[in-house]
């Protein structure tokens, strides 16, 4: 994923490190469309909506956290 996508407050990421996507509710439709298919079905079925505070961790093909999705205003 781009820098771009990352708010500038956060570190960037590296190997090892969990990364956290603020979404709004404008920017969500670009987002969900660079997801694969698991981690946006995924996002579906746990009804994450891009608002302000709501979360979701996505799991990884391994089972682990792969990445968190999380709400903000726009």
């Amino acid at each position: 994923p781009s820098l771009s996508m990352f708010h500038a407050s956060l570190a960037p990421p590296d190997e090892g490190a969990v990364p956290i996507r603020l979404v709004s509710a404008e920017r969500w439709p670009d987002l969900a469309a660079t997801l694969d298919e698991p981690a946006r079905r995924y996002a579906e079925a746990t009804r994450f909506e891009p608002k302000p505070g709501r979360v979701c961790l996505l799991p990884g093909p391994d089972g682990g956290l792969a990445s968190v999705l999380f709400g903000v205003a726009a």
